[in-house]
């Protein structure tokens, strides 16, 4: 669905047809703060790729992708050497910055990093020039100034939806009990999606014992 799709169904579902800039306006607010800013879920559509992105000789610091949200649960940080065709990748496992910084004293490969702010801190500090190879969790396009169809709308219409419906009916109409079935829908739709998410993780994977 478009975005302006999504505004002419919130209209007939609030029974109103003056509310479009109230509607847009509350669609980013619940992108950008409910449903990408807290972190507590985000689901498999936001993931994407931090492909090319250099560490140089030196800089121990290597600044975060703009739309950057979170880490994905079980990917990790990579060096990557397309010369090196037989093994490219190259973990670098996640500490505690503190440790981090008391622990790596002198440059070399990177084996090492953190998250500090919209950095990420390596160690040692490159005494090269690396690249580093990321998936994470990105923002999706803002529905701000344009109709389209993001992410959100193309996977989980329904739940977007519902939160915004539910915040135009208790902050802007007033009607309380038409709040609650809109946040009945959007736990519905949360739900279904979360299914989906897990399923998406869990399918086809072989698992050794004690993993889950």
């Amino acid at each position: 669905m478009t975005r302006d799709e999504v505004v002419a169904l919130l209209h007939l579902r609030l029974n109103r047809t003056d509310l479009e800039a109230k509607i847009i306006s509350e669609m980013v607010f619940v992108q950008s703060f409910q449903l990408e800013g807290t972190g507590a879920f985000l689901p498999w559509f936001l993931e994407s790729e931090m492909a090319n992105a250099n560490a140089g000789e030196g800089e121990e610091r290597v600044l975060l992708p703009d739309d950057f949200l979170g880490e994905i649960e079980e990917q990790s940080l990579w060096l990557y050497d397309a010369t090196n065709e037989d093994a490219p990748y190259t973990e670098l496992h996640k500490s505690a910055y503190d440790r981090l910084i008391l622990r790596h004293q002198i440059s070399g490969t990177p084996r090492e990093y953190a998250l500090a702010g919209d950095y990420i801190l390596l160690r040692p500090i490159p005494d090269a020039t690396y690249n580093l190879r990321m998936r994470y969790y990105a923002a999706d396009a803002s529905l701000a100034t344009e109709n389209i169809e993001n992410k959100w709308l193309k996977h989980a219409a329904d739940w977007l939806m519902a939160e915004v419906g539910a915040k135009i009916a208790a902050t802007h109409i007033r009607n309380l009990p038409l709040a609650e079935e809109f946040k009945q829908d959007a736990a519905i739709a949360r739900q279904r999606v979360y299914t989906k998410h897990e399923a998406r993780k869990h399918t086809n994977r072989t698992y050794g014992m004690g993993e889950d």
